[in-house]
């Protein structure tokens, strides 16, 4: 799957990059998530 967007955010790049990274916030800037699993790699 490809996904591609970009948008213009008048914040900080660290406040951006703590909320995008927090998993509970997918689903209002992924619209239609319903489920995501998470994959762990281990080399």
């Amino acid at each position: 799957m490809k996904y591609t967007s970009e948008i213009e955010i008048n914040s900080p790049v660290d406040r951006v990059i703590e909320l995008f990274d927090n998993p509970n916030n997918m689903d209002k800037w992924m619209k239609g998530l319903q489920s995501f699993e998470p994959i762990r790699i281990s080399i």
